[in-house]
């Protein structure tokens, strides 16, 4: 595909979506914010860790990361292309979930949606043992375990031998049994999610992988339980370390599509029980509607629900600390996408990253928001690089364990 008509597909397709999407989003002046010139190839993956023995020999099997290179799918180099991909043309893929609701003491629930390996002789689901390896996976703020960027990683996962489950927060692809939607500042339910799959697996080796704002929590989770960590892994996918960055640097494009979908999948659905609002906080369900900025949205039902004193209060509330990031005691990778419009590259705290000798930070330089298209039929690249290094880390632990059957026999 030569230069010229290239340029041509781009434009006569950014027109199509100016035409198919709101006009609340402002996407009618596109062209004042975004530019979607063909960029050069630079499909490197650059990886940065303290470079101690440990880290050398565990990235020297990352094969996925070090001798291969990401490459985008054919005309998806700009971010746009793919956030455009994975909002209105992305196929929606299957898994076959389990749902187990999670009542909670003050009368909310979450859900778990369970989903089995798959044999890859028969392709067929199968009961596993229970020392079988497990994927938790958390969502990001606008979509559960029904979403795309969830159900590619189970399916890999699936495919490669683990029990899945996938968590859903309050409201979040969930029936509100109470009129508390999802607080992702609140860690006490993904802390009882996480403490439900362990002690109903206890023998099983435990990887976690959160999307955008589910990697936020995941890392604030893994911070605070400093040495009681009891995952083997985990992983990030675009990681929003400081919201109020996120927010002030991902453009007025971005923001008000996120801000509708959001209002769409987790508060939409749940009107009914959300009118009760009214009265016990003053929280009015048609201004909420009407709010196109994240900070509008958090001022209407946020602030007074959970009596925060203001967004920024919320907001600073919800940031992943650099004593979190100091305290991670488990094996992470952490993966960023350079073009990533909603978390921009220079809202990853890199410096403070590095310090970490458990954490391993790759970086693409296309990519956009998780989705990471490659091929030329797209499929997500990412969930094969996230398995790679949790084989790893669990070889690495099984050989720990070999070794001290071996030290234990020999003093016998």
């Amino acid at each position: 595909m030569n230069h010229h008509f290239a340029k041509k597909w781009i434009q006569n397709l950014k027109n199509k979506v100016i035409h198919h999407v709101k006009p609340s989003l402002g996407l009618h002046h596109f062209r004042k914010q975004e530019s979607l010139k063909i960029k050069p190839k630079n499909y490197k993956i650059e990886l940065k860790y303290v470079e101690n023995e440990i880290n050398q020999q565990r990235v020297s099997k990352l094969t996925l990361l070090t001798e291969n290179k990401y490459s985008p799918s054919p005309m998806m180099a700009h971010s746009f292309m793919q956030s455009l991909y994975n909002i209105r043309y992305s196929r929606t893929l299957k898994v076959n979930y389990s749902r187990e609701l999670i009542k909670l003491e003050d009368g909310g629930q979450f859900s778990l949606d369970w989903a089995l390996p798959i044999n890859s002789i028969t392709d067929e689901e199968y009961e596993p043992s229970p020392e079988t390896k497990i994927l938790f996976v958390i969502h990001g703020l606008t979509g559960g375990s029904n979403m795309n960027y969830i159900k590619a990683m189970i399916q890999h996962a699936q495919q490669n031998g683990y029990r899945c489950v996938a968590f859903n927060s309050r409201g979040i692809n969930t029936e509100l049994s109470t009129p508390v939607p999802f607080n992702g500042e609140c860690l006490k339910d993904l802390n009882l999610a996480l403490n439900t799959v362990k002690q109903r697996y206890p023998n099983a080796p435990i990887f976690a992988v959160g999307a955008s704002y589910g990697s936020n929590m995941l890392l604030r989770w893994a911070g605070n339980m400093k040495e009681n960590n009891f995952l083997t892994a985990m992983a990030g996918l675009a990681t929003p370390y400081s919201i109020v960055q996120c927010v002030d640097k991902m453009g007025y494009v971005y923001e008000g599509f996120f801000v509708d979908r959001y209002k769409a999948n987790c508060i939409d659905p749940h009107k009914d029980i959300l009118k009760q609002l009214k009265e016990s906080h003053n929280i009015c369900l048609k201004r909420l509607a009407k709010t196109k900025k994240l900070r509008e949205f958090h001022e209407e039902i946020t602030i007074k629900l959970f009596g925060y004193k203001s967004v920024e209060e919320y907001f600073n509330s919800s940031n992943v600390q650099p004593e979190q990031i100091k305290n991670i005691s488990r094996p992470c990778l952490l993966m960023h996408s350079k073009d990533d419009p909603i978390v921009t590259y220079d809202c990853v705290p890199s410096d403070v990253l590095i310090q970490n000798p458990q954490i391993i930070q790759a970086e693409t330089t296309h990519g956009a928001h998780v989705c990471w298209y490659t091929g030329k039929t797209p499929q997500r690249w990412y969930p094969k690089p996230v398995l790679q290094f949790f084989e790893t880390v669990l070889e690495e632990e099984q050989i720990k364990k070999q070794q001290l059957v071996q030290k234990n026999n020999q003093q016998l």
